[in-house]
């Protein structure tokens, strides 16, 4: 139950966000927030989308402080790459397998979120313990800490709330 809960909190303060940054706020958008993560929650209980052994991280501070720090790290360089991919169009691309030792700390999927968000590289497939990378040039896959960033990933979970 707690799990439906949470979902219920992360889709609630995903809507408050959204709607802090529009340019008009109402009350009434407030309670069609409510109302639509309730109902998403309900619906998610009811359909077993969430098991209770399973992980929602959206309320773990280490979740957050993961993929914000991957943001902001990446987010010069992705504005780099840009320029470069503009002016120089001679890249070359190149396609790289991972195999993974299995790990019960480790989300794959959120492997692969972290390698999309860093700038050069795109993870093209995922099986269960191998990973397809697409690298827009050889140095954006050297440049990727692979080890360092699984490290990170199975101490996502900092604060035990789940």
């Amino acid at each position: 139950m707690l799990n439906i809960f949470n979902l219920f909190l992360f889709l609630l303060t995903l809507w408050v966000i959204l709607m802090a940054l529009s340019p008009s706020f109402e009350i009434y958008y407030l309670f069609v927030g409510i109302i639509a993560s309730a109902l998403i929650s309900f619906i998610s209980y009811k359909k077993n989308f969430l098991k209770k052994d399973g992980h929602i991280l959206c309320l773990s501070a280490g979740f957050y402080k993961f993929f914000l720090t991957i943001y902001f790290k990446n987010f010069l360089s992705s504005i780099y790459l840009l320029i470069k991919v503009a002016f120089d169009l001679a890249q070359s691309p190149s396609l790289h397998k991972i195999r993974l030792k299995p790990n019960n700390k480790l989300s794959v999927s959120l492997l692969a979120s972290a390698i999309n968000m860093t700038s050069g590289i795109f993870c093209i497939e995922c099986k269960e313990n191998d990973i397809l990378i697409h690298a827009l040039n050889r140095d954006y896959f050297k440049n990727f800490d692979l080890q360092q960033t699984c490290v990170k990933l199975s101490q996502i979970n900092d604060d035990d709330i789940i």
